[in-house]
């Protein structure tokens, strides 16, 4: 059962998963943590998947909505898990790091420095300690031929002329939804045929990029792989408190992903190979 459905992971995941039941807000509401055991148990899963999040960073620090849905409704997800025997797969993020060194580790301490980083963090621990057993994947930077997105932002940009700004002092690791999904896909018989494999992971696409550098490249694939003719245009290169952002942004939190490609045998793929793939596959949606 997958929790989240008409997010970009989801929508990925549904590619590869079709048989899974897939529950969007209107189905379960994690706002209405009353409800979410008993709503669960009309499905009777045998595994859960919960790829929806409060992902709006700034309006996080304001929002009573991201303490509920980012760590109080896991609670309640891990308290079914236990009472049911029924392990979960949880995505977390980079933003449980302060961003101080990067290529960050499981082992890596971790130092949320805004409000949605926080209660991602308490999203992990209330699932770690009270869930039967629980996989959580932390990812970073995901984008998607879907909408909504940070990818089909800046093309929307692009295709509307309108001025294109990204921070170069902000790294971190690019990472397609559609790799992630495809990794979770192999992660789950081995997952659920032995479930002490389970606890964190990160899984990220490989390399590193700035988000000056990223819109770079979502410019040049597009331009290169697009029917229609569209300019290169100047990006402005700005420092992250140009945009004088409600929320801090950890400047460098890049993942190290050895310990899941190594535990799954996932091969390891490229954030601009993945970038491409999914600016050529973009019109088809």
């Amino acid at each position: 059962m997958v929790i989240g459905k008409y997010g970009q992971l989801a929508r990925s995941f549904q590619k590869f998963k079709p048989d899974a039941v897939f529950l969007s807000s209107k189905e379960i509401n994690l706002v209405e943590i009353n409800k979410i055991q008993s709503i669960l148990s009309r499905y009777k899963p045998n595994l859960i998947c919960n790829f929806s999040a409060f992902n709006d960073v700034d309006g996080a620090e304001v929002n009573q909505k991201n303490n509920i849905i980012n760590s109080e409704a896991i609670l309640e997800l891990g308290k079914f898990s236990m009472s049911k025997k029924i392990p979960i797969i949880h995505i977390s993020t980079d933003y449980v790091f302060d961003g101080i060194r990067g290529d960050y580790s499981e082992n890596d301490q971790t130092n949320p420095i805004n409000k949605y980083g926080l209660a991602k963090l308490h999203g992990e621990r209330n699932l770690l300690d009270t869930s039967y057993s629980c996989l959580i994947i932390r990812t970073a930077w995901l984008f998607s031929r879907y909408k909504n997105n940070f990818l089909e932002k800046i093309i929307l940009k692009i295709i509307n002329n309108n001025h294109l700004t990204g921070a170069y002092d902000c790294i971190g690791s690019p990472t397609s939804a559609s790799s992630l999904a495809k990794a979770i896909i192999k992660i789950i018989p081995k997952y659920l045929n032995d479930l002490s494999l389970g606890g964190i992971y990160h899984f990220a696409n490989q390399g590193t990029a700035s988000r000056y550098e990223l819109i770079q490249e979502i410019q040049n694939l597009f331009i290169q792989t697009s029917s229609a003719k569209y300019s290169h245009q100047e990006i402005i290169k700005v420092k992250n408190s140009f945009f004088n952002l409600p929320a801090n942004r950890p400047l460098n939190t890049s993942l190290n992903s050895d310990k899941i490609f190594s535990t799954f045998n996932i091969k390891p793929s490229q954030w601009k190979e993945e970038l491409k793939k999914e600016i050529i596959n973009r019109e088809e949606i």
